[in-house]
């Protein structure tokens, strides 16, 4: 994770600067020291497809807390957070003692809400906990070296609690001090960006880019932030894997509908624009949820399936494509198409009946697995399409007309 360092009362009359914050121990001879039980390991990080992020650090060149983030797990319960900080005297600066004792106290934090953007009941409702205690909690208090550089200091937070946390991006700061000869001095300030995620990322995340145009993108694997953004920025606030999914479901249909930059997405049923087989090309969606003109301005129902899948999952949820056909009684699947109640599709603006003008013999959604279903969520989630009389995006329902 990265912050911006703030050096406000004491700050140079401190006489020492913080030049580095770890998350993850840096590579140093001998060797990184494998984690110990009841760690929290922070998730490795990419900004992108190839660009990975080599902290989570923060670093006084990086001023952005979104340039080093940090990314946990929010089903960790009670665990030991380690960090390392490496500190030096200013060049210049006041007289420091050679031994200094260094700490820092948690200042704050806010959870950055779901957009209030009135995408159904309890759309942007906060579960969990947000108003109590600290996030991670305070910096003990360490000795440091002030000669030259101290090397890496360790700092244990050995208790850090997080599952009556909502997932979600989480903003917050922690305000260094040390005891000085004329009492506590406060020396600088970081500002930190979290991504607390439900459980580790799942697939399709981690094989989703087996089909895109460079299959030697060596970063594939971690997580991006760019993706957590839209994710967690969208189903963030909830304690559950399939509410979050049923969140990034219905943002993904109305966010995406009401795009001005080139008018937005638009369902179209025939072939898919952003997906290929288990593929999707993420970062062309991506750059059309930005209002960018990237693969175009359509996108099927594959296209918005596997995106819900692919944001869900990379935020602990376990979602699947599932495929919608008209089978008659107990055959295979026919060429017939589908007969179902009139839907509003992403971008059309009115709900239509989709058999007028089109070929429409299956349609694909996104499945929540038996076992992570929840008895106020539905099972399938829809972002092609919603149907008449229904608030939030929904899958269609396959009927036969009288008679048939």
């Amino acid at each position: 994770m990265t912050a911006e360092s703030a050096r406000k009362g004491g700050g140079p009359t401190a006489g020492l600067r913080l030049d580095a914050l770890h998350f993850v121990r840096p590579r140093r001879p001998g060797g990184p020291r494998p984690p110990r039980d009841g760690d929290h390991v922070p998730i490795p990080l990419s900004r992108g497809d190839s660009e990975p992020l080599s902290g989570p650090e923060w670093i006084p060149t990086r001023t952005l807390p979104e340039q080093a983030p940090l990314c946990l797990l929010r089903k960790r319960a009670r665990t030991r957070l380690r960090l390392w900080a490496e500190f030096s005297p200013i060049p210049g600066g006041p007289s420091i003692d050679r031994q200094v004792e260094v700490w820092a106290d948690e200042a704050g934090f806010q959870l950055v809400a779901p957009p209030p953007e009135g995408w159904g009941d309890g759309w942007g409702d906060i579960e969990g906990d947000i108003s109590t205690g600290p996030l991670l909690g305070d910096l003990p208090r360490r000795r440091v070296e002030t000669g030259t550089s101290s090397g890496l200091v360790e700092f244990v937070i050995p208790d850090v609690e997080l599952t009556r946390r909502p997932a979600g991006i989480y903003h917050f700061r922690w305000r260094w001090c040390l005891q000085g000869k004329d009492g506590v001095l406060h020396f600088a300030t970081t500002s930190h960006r979290l991504y607390l995620v439900h459980e580790e990322p799942g697939e399709p995340w981690l094989s989703v880019d087996d089909i895109l145009e460079e299959l030697s993108r060596p970063f594939r694997d971690r997580p991006w932030t760019r993706a957590l953004d839209l994710a967690l920025g969208w189903g963030g606030g909830t304690t559950s894997p399939p509410r979050s999914a049923g969140r990034i479901a219905r943002a993904f249909h109305h966010h995406a509908s009401r795009r001005r930059a080139f008018e937005g997405l638009t369902y179209d049923p025939s072939t898919s624009f952003y997906s290929l087989r288990s593929g999707l090309h993420l970062e062309a969606l991506l750059d059309a949820l930005d209002g960018l003109q990237s693969r175009g301005a359509r996108v099927n129902c594959n296209d918005c399936a596997l995106a819900v899948c692919v944001l869900a999952n990379l935020v602990g949820g376990r979602l699947r494509r599932l495929t919608i056909a008209d089978t008659g009684a107990w055959e295979q699947p026919r060429r017939k198409e589908l007969y179902c109640n009139p839907v509003l599709g992403m971008g059309w603006g009115e709900f239509r009946a989709v058999n007028v003008g089109m070929t429409f013999l299956h349609h694909v959604v996104a499945c929540i697995p038996g076992g992570e279903q929840e008895p106020d969520n539905p099972p399938v989630l829809d972002a092609a399409l919603k149907l008449a009389a229904r608030a939030a995006p929904t899958p269609i329902i396959p009927q036969r007309p009288a008679g048939a």
